[in-house]
Parts: C-alpha cells; structure tokens; sequence
C-alpha cells in the first residue's frame, strides 16, 4: 500500500486554499512552503503539446510512469516560464529565494498536473 492514501486530492488543495484546476484556469505554488501562490492557464498549443506525451498507449507500467515524468516536467517548465519559477534549483537550496520551490510546493503543483490528466 507503499502510497495510498484516503484523503481526497481537492482536501489536499484546499490546506493550500488551492481551487479545483481547469486547463485553462488553475493555480500552483510559487514559493517554498507554498505561501505564494500563482494563477496561470494553458493555452490549446501547450495543453496538446502536453497532451502529445500519452498520444499513443502505453506498453507497460515503467512506460507509463516515464510519461507521466516527462509530461509533469513539461508542464513544470512551461510553469516556471510564467511565474519565474523556472531557475528553481534541484533539492532544497536557496530557500531564501523567494522563487524556490521545496517538496511541499513540488508536491502541491505535482498534484494539480495529475488532476489536469484528467480534464
């Protein structure tokens, strides 16, 4: 049972005051600890550029979850592109930065990708 959990994704999104997302209208952490928040939307080009990634069907469970990577790596540079994320550096250094992101914020925004897998 490794990961499973019983709470809800939106009851986690909500500890962050974080509103359902929408493709064209959702929010993510900008911040360690996510304090900062930032509301951002996909255009049609990015959203099938993201899309393209699971075009075709996966041929096992270790391709899947390779998907799945480079789709939240692309959302996440195109993120950072818009919010100033995007020189966010490995781990959890510099967190003084105010654009670093920590496993708190990483995890939030990791989980409004998945809940836009499903749009």
């Amino acid at each position: 049972m490794g990961c499973e959990s019983s709470r809800h994704p939106q009851l986690y999104l909500s500890y962050f005051d974080m509103k359902q997302p929408q493709v064209g209208d959702f929010e993510v952490c900008a911040s360690s600890g996510c304090r900062k928040l930032s509301q951002l939307a996909y255009t049609a080009y990015e959203w099938e550029t993201i899309c393209t990634v699971f075009e075709s069907a996966s041929t096992s469970p270790a391709d899947e979850r390779e998907r799945i990577k480079i789709a939240v790596a692309t959302m996440e540079q195109m993120i950072g592109t818009k919010n100033g994320t995007s020189g966010d550096a490995a781990r959890n250094h510099h967190l003084g930065d105010s654009k670093q992101l920590d496993c708190i914020a990483e995890a939030a925004n990791t989980t409004v990708a998945l809940l836009l897998f499903g749009k």
